[in-house]
């Protein structure tokens, strides 16, 4: 037979007492007393009676049966003490409500007070209860203290309020702390006694929200409500059992509390310092009722309260500052904007970080990032929240990605190089937002994500900047509108959103930046390759500023921590692959910025470069299977093809490019794999020869100027020493001074570009010769040699020593070396003939200063420097003069006699092959008449070129 289960008893409401107790006092009235029947009480189990602590039980046994055993242990001061008996009622509300000692006495007079509360009639008790708390509650609003809501502006807001009603408020808290501490450490019929208990003290405390005891003009109880939470005084538990009593009284009620409350809330987090020790509390309070979900449902009331609010987003704005003031107005703006590298009163505290070593400034700045942790965790409890309310009548999910939408369109000038940050939201504003979509991006599954989405028309999350990858607009047009309507899942939503506040802030680097990958590659990171000819839409459609995001802070982290690469190459392998294909695919960009971008990132990684001087990513890249068939190819026709990269400084910034290039492929160079592909292509490749006629301009230029600027610092120290320079104003110093720095800025960085490039040269022509000795490059190739061993041997050397040469990285004696071995390595009979006959810098006594240089610094590479010398006489011997040569035999842009002769079909011109191709090197187009021409176009010219060889002839008899 099974036994029936006894109800678990619910205490009544306050009002429910209330007309309990008005229904006895009316049937006493209408009725004459009866006298009770007396309950015979047990007698104690113990004659012995301890005196009993204001400290807690401990737990008790767990026992189904209602009456517990008499035996339970006490917590005293002399620690656990065995007792045998059961607290009275009297005991127990004592220590629960600390009420009136009048009113208690007057309670123990009734006999029931003196038993166990095991005992006791549960509505008597509860009646009781609530006389002690509506007693306590009176007389308590009776003294109205202080002024809450002038505390408002300091931090005087997060102390506990003591206006009218907040005194009975705070001692409802302790009572419902007293009852927790009862439920935790009680007997189980102590702790039947602290539920009941609880349930009644919540709703005294919504009996004193609806005004039964009136209300203060002051301070309303939703200001309490707000103040209580900022001062941290509601007991554990408190909070979502109002919350939901607040409820179950009534929208109006619930809705005027939590309008007013959030009001404070909102006010605190305006009026904190980011540097107060209560920074994290309005964020903290906001996460904990956004929290709140009716019990049995999805709905968050809260939530729903919150998004309709007139200033959940405000949009119509008074000035043109249309960020800023929206961030200012909307509610969440102010706890967003939580940060502590945009507040005056933490930079204050940091002014002289130059003075600090590196050590404290990385302890500082992980102290500052703990300073971020709990705000930022509440702003993702915030967010998620609004995303997760279940109430169909808000729609609040949609409010809210529209929100981060347009929070994003009106911030999206951030992205920009000359942000206005007065005419937008907080930097610290966006980066919490994205720190949030960072963490719920990271769990979505690349396979829920629609790669269409940024195309198509309803999209919210496009940039600013529209610029494709490898299309124009009219194809972006077309694409779109061939694209069906499709409704956008939250997963997509939140994925395009990241990538939008990377966009305009990029900042902290983590799993997302790899989702950005496997989504751009497709699936899971495995690359189809070859990659086909034609582009795929979506790939040549997508907007390029995103992998100009992706690619600048992939650079970043490789300056900054190669720890953190190494990690990344090892987890994400995707990444490798698109970095190497990014970097062998320059077709697939139609802006060469971008690839550069790749190659810098490899640079970066170089084990001469990176601080841990490791090679393990660099080689994850070169040692790449599909690295090893284009890599070496791609990069020499790159170093031609960056002579524009469409940035405002690109004539600059190809001298950097290519620096980068010249690292990588001296590296691979020693790579017996690499040194034979490369040698491979310059024995059948022009592109070979394109390289070195870059190699040849960029030397040129970079020692004429490095030399330039080594002579003018040369003057300006030597007149700085001189007598003159005491005679001087100040506007002359001033204007000296000004130079010089301007001059050292600038060598240094030729300097090292120059000594570089001709060390790539060292390396080419000890084992590659030929390409060198080509008309349209010898001649210029010897010139360049011939001018700068000119400059850097004899007298004009005087006029290049500076003080503290080591300070430009000027070491005159490794730059003569580096150019005698290059005439080292390509001395042959050809290449005599063509240093020789050089006559713009070449003299007989040129190679003389230049050996005695080298002898006086110990260089081996004079010794063969004197072959030239002789040969040059021997040719001055054989020349012979052209002058009365007809016309048709000169170069009509040189004047020279041709030896070579070709038809320039565009333009119907005959110039001498070498002539043009060197021309052809720089720009292929017809220099006449600037139409597209290539050095297949050209005609040979076979009779003109036997008259001209018939003509020689003739002068040498």
């Amino acid at each position: 037979m099974e036994v029936p289960v006894e109800p678990e008893w619910e205490a009544p409401t306050a009002d429910e007492m209330r007309a309990r107790r008005l229904n006895r006092l009316a049937a006493q009235t209408n009725s004459a007393p009866q006298n009770p029947t007396p309950r015979v009480q047990p007698p104690p189990e113990s004659p012995k009676k301890p005196t009993i602590s204001d400290a807690p039980l401990k737990r008790g046994l767990s026992s189904p049966l209602k009456n517990p055993p008499a035996s339970h242990r006490l917590r005293t001061l002399s620690g656990p003490q065995s007792v045998n008996r059961v607290r009275t009622a009297n005991e127990i509300l004592s220590s629960l409500f600390n009420a009136h000692v009048e009113f208690l006495q007057s309670l123990n007079e009734n006999d029931w007070m003196k038993q166990p509360i095991c005992d006791c009639e549960e509505e008597l008790l509860a009646e009781t209860i609530t006389a002690i708390l509506m007693r306590e509650l009176y007389y308590l609003s009776q003294n109205d203290s202080t002024d809450a809501a002038a505390a408002l502006s300091n931090n005087a807001i997060y102390s506990p309020p003591t206006s009218k009603f907040a005194n009975g408020l705070l001692y409802l808290v302790k009572c419902h702390q007293r009852c927790s501490t009862l439920i935790a450490e009680g007997s189980p019929a102590e702790q039947k006694c602290g539920h009941a208990t609880r349930q009644l003290i919540v709703s005294h405390f919504v009996l004193v929200f609806s005004g039964f005891l009136g209300v203060d003009s002051k301070v309303s109880f939703g200001e309490l409500f707000g103040r209580l939470m900022l001062s941290q005084s509601l007991s554990e538990g408190l909070l979502p059992a109002v919350l939901e009593e607040l409820n179950e009284h009534g929208k109006e009620l619930f809705d005027e509390i939590l309008t007013d409350a959030l009001n404070v809330i909102r006010i605190a987090s305006e009026v904190t310092s980011s540097a107060s020790e209560y920074a994290a509390s309005p964020s903290t309070c906001l996460a904990n009722l956004v929290q709140f979900v009716l019990p049995g449902t999805k709905i968050r009331p809260v939530v729903s309260l919150l998004v309709q609010r007139e200033d959940w987003l405000v949009t119509e704005t008074e000035s043109n500052l249309v960020a800023c003031e929206m961030a200012c107005k909307s509610y969440l703006g102010s706890f967003l904007s939580f940060g502590v590298s945009d507040d005056p009163d933490i930079l204050a505290s940091f002014t002289n970080l130059e003075d600090i070593n590196h050590k404290v400034r990385s302890h500082i700045a992980k102290n500052l990032l703990l300073r971020l942790e709990i705000p930022r965790q509440n702003f993702f409890i915030i967010i998620e929240g609004i995303l997760k309310n279940g109430d169909p009548a808000v729609q609040s999910r949609e409010k809210m990605v529209s929100w981060l939408a347009e929070m994003a369109q009106v911030n999206l000038k951030r992205a920009g190089l000359m942000a206005n940050e007065g005419q937008l939201a907080p930097l610290s504003m966006v980066l919490n937002i994205m720190h949030v979509l960072q963490q719920m991006s990271s769990k979505i599954a690349t396979s829920k994500i629609d790669e269409k989405y940024i195309f198509r028309k309803t999209c919210r999350t496009k940039p600013l900047n529209d610029t494709t990858i490898a299309s124009n607009n009219t194809d972006l047009e077309k694409f779109s509108s061939s694209l069906p309507e499709s409704e956008s899942k939250f997963p997509t939503e939140c994925f395009w959103l990241t990538v939008l506040y990377h966009h305009i802030c990029l900042s902290s680097w983590g799993r997302q930046k790899m989702v950005e990958v496997k989504f751009m590659v497709g699936g899971d990171g495995y690359f189809e390759l070859p990659l086909p000819d034609q582009q795929p839409p979506e790939w040549s459609n997508f907007f390029e500023c995103f992998i100009e995001d992706f690619i600048e802070f992939s650079i970043f982290i490789s300056r900054q921590s190669l720890t953190a690469m190494v990690v990344i190459f090892k987890e994400h392998p995707e990444f490798v692959e698109f970095i190497t294909i990014s970097a062998t695919s320059p077709s697939y960009y139609r802006n060469p910025y971008l690839v550069a971008k790749f190659i810098e990132l490899i640079f970066n990684l170089h084990p001469s470069h990176n601080t841990a001087n490791d090679p393990i990513c660099f080689n994850g890249i070169v040692q790449h299977e599909f690295s090893k068939k284009r890599l070496a190819p791609v990069l020499m026709k790159f170093y031609s093809d960056v002579e524009q990269t469409g940035a405002s400084s690109e004539f600059y910034d190809k001298f950097s490019i290519r620096h980068h290039i010249q690292v990588i492929l001296m590296t691979m160079w020693k790579d017996p794999y690499y040194q034979e592909q490369i040698v491979s292509i310059a024995e059948s490749s022009p592109e070979f020869v394109r390289l070195v006629n870059m190699l040849i301009n960029d030397t040129t230029f970079l020692l004429d100027e490095a030399i330039c600027s080594l002579r003018k610092i040369h003057e300006i120290q030597e007149e700085m020493k001189s007598a003159a320079w005491a005679s001087m104003d100040e506007e002359q110093k001033s204007e000296k001074e000004r130079t010089l720095m301007s001059e050292e800025r600038q060598v240094t960085s030729y300097l090292t570009l120059a000594t570089k490039t001709l060390q790539t040269f060292g390396e080419l022509t000890k084992v590659i010769q030929k390409p060198f000795l080509k008309p349209e490059l010898a001649d210029r190739l010897v010139a360049m040699l011939n001018i700068n061993l000119k400059q850097l041997s004899g007298a004009k050397a005087r006029e290049l020593k500076v003080e503290n040469k080591q300070k430009y990285n000027w070491k005159p004696e490794q730059m003569l070396f580096l150019l005698a071995e290059l005439y080292l390595n390509l001395q042959s009979a050809s290449f005599i003939d063509f240093v020789a006959k050089e006559e713009r810098s070449y003299s007989p006594e040129l190679f003389t200063e230049a050996v005695q240089t080298m002898t006086k610094n110990a260089s081996p590479n004079g010794k063969s420097l004197p072959k030239v010398a002789l040969r040059h006489s021997e040719l001055q011997e054989d020349e012979e003069d052209f002058e009365d040569a007809p016309d048709e035999y000169l170069d009509p842009i040189m004047g020279t006699l041709m030896d070579d002769p070709v038809l320039l079909p565009l333009s119907g011109m005959v110039m001498d092959r070498g002539n043009i191709m060197r021309h052809l090197l720089n720009t292929e187009s017809d220099p006449f008449n600037r139409q597209p021409m290539t050095a297949a176009d050209l005609q040979d010219q076979p009779e003109l070129k036997a008259k001209i060889e018939e003509y020689r002839a003739s002068k040498k008899k």
